[in-house]
């Protein structure tokens, strides 16, 4: 009795066992889930150097998915190598926060592994437009750029500026011939000039050797019939131990018009 008690135990577990592995690891299953997801960004206008949040909202049959392991991976139109950040499960939405260090298209993909499962699977895509930072001057709209970005601590760093009419709420004409002067402000108090070229089709130029890591100040000025306008790009420096994804956003300040 005894010994018979006990083989029909361990058949059952056996079988718990077999039922549980054709569970976690069932691609057939996983090919007939039919997910809906919908991508939010935090802002309407995506910028270079500024830290934005992105949700996803993934269902499936009108319920929320539950992932034990969801990640965001942004691949640049422009070819160049994707990121892929790991996303918190917040409520019924996966969240993340980044910051993008350059312009153009980005092609956003959602991968999770579902619960009940071991493999993982491409839930979404989205694609979204980053644009290059900018700040209003008066009555310019400056765009910057850095090359290489983001910047790393004890990196000579170019800068450009790109400077246009500031019309409506938004960029016109690119501005030549603009009097600029620019300032960068170290963590300890330092100021140091710029030197500032002006290329062609409204674009302006500097380099500066950034020292240790911490926030950094840009101070631009501008002159316009004998009036000067004035803002300000607040800067992170980058430890070279520290990942890029981890750059705090450029803030704007000065005029108050600072997207």
């Amino acid at each position: 009795m005894s010994s018979s008690r006990w083989t029909g135990t361990l058949a059952g577990l056996a079988l718990i066992g077999t039922v549980a592995c054709a569970e976690t690891d069932n691609p057939t299953a996983l090919a007939d889930l039919d997910p809906q997801t919908q991508f939010t960004i935090s802002t309407s206008r995506v910028e270079t150097f500024e830290e934005v949040e992105i949700s996803v909202s993934a269902t499936e049959g009108g319920r929320p998915m539950q992932m034990s392991r969801a990640e965001l991976e942004m691949e640049p139109a422009s070819g160049g190598p994707a990121r892929v950040v790991e996303m918190d499960k917040d409520g019924d939405l996966y969240t993340t926060h980044v910051t993008f260090f350059e312009d153009g298209e980005q092609h956003l993909h959602f991968r999770g592994t579902v619960e009940g499962h071991r493999l993982e699977m491409e839930v979404g895509e989205s694609e979204i437009e980053v644009h290059r930072r900018h700040v209003t001057v008066g009555p310019y709209w400056i765009e910057l750029e850095l090359s290489p970005a983001p910047v790393f601590e004890y990196t000579r760093t170019t800068i450009h500026l790109f400077a246009y009419a500031y019309v409506g709420d938004s960029r016109g004409e690119p501005v030549e011939g603009l009097e600029l002067e620019l300032e960068a402000h170290t963590p300890d108090g330092d100021v140091s000039s710029l030197d500032v070229v002006q290329e062609d089709g409204g674009e302006y130029e500097s380099e500066y050797l950034f020292g240790e890591a911490g926030d950094y100040e840009l101070h631009l000025e501008t002159q316009l019939d004998g009036v000067t306008e004035d803002g300000e790009l607040h800067l992170q420096v980058l430890s070279r131990m520290t990942s890029a994804d981890e750059a705090n956003p450029i803030d704007d300040e000065g005029d108050g018009h600072g997207h």
